[in-house]
């Protein structure tokens, strides 16, 4: 709920971009904390804005302050401490921690079946996180993955 309009919110799973035009530290479109692609607006009648990729900075940003949504998504942020980017950016950081923080599963519930593999109940022990958390730098992925991820 905003103070002038409300939100509607629908997700996605965005596809991946080269991330040719993202600048420095930003994670490419579909992967990390842009792996999801959020779409809003304040009519479901009206047309839905993609929300944009957003910078670990804004995520960084989004976790220090408190702010009340207006609804509108060019409106500036006023906060203390600063938040650097429109509302749009502080929309996409909450919905994309909400989203990484909430999506939980029941471990050893789901697997992949190979080709011809005979299907088998899987017990369940408890529920754990679909996504890992996103760490303290406003990154989806630590470093240690990524080196991982290189080889």
């Amino acid at each position: 709920m905003g103070t002038k309009k409300d939100y509607y919110i629908a997700t996605a799973a965005a596809e991946a971009d080269d991330g040719g035009d993202e600048a420095g530290d930003t994670e490419p479109k579909g992967t990390g904390i842009n792996k999801q692609a959020f779409f809003v607006t304040n009519d479901v009648f009206a047309d839905w804005v993609e929300l944009p990729v957003i910078k670990p900075q804004h995520l960084r940003e989004a976790r220090r302050i408190r702010h009340l949504f207006t609804g509108d998504l060019d409106a500036s942020v006023h906060t203390s401490p600063p938040f650097f980017g429109k509302e749009r950016d502080l929309l996409k950081a909450q919905l994309a921690r909400m989203y990484t923080c909430t999506s939980i599963y029941p471990t050893g519930q789901y697997k992949i079946q190979e080709e011809g593999e005979e299907r088998t109940p899987l017990q369940a022990t408890s529920p754990c996180l679909r996504f890992p958390s996103v760490p303290g730098a406003g990154r989806g992925r630590r470093g240690d993955e990524e080196e991982a991820d290189s080889r």
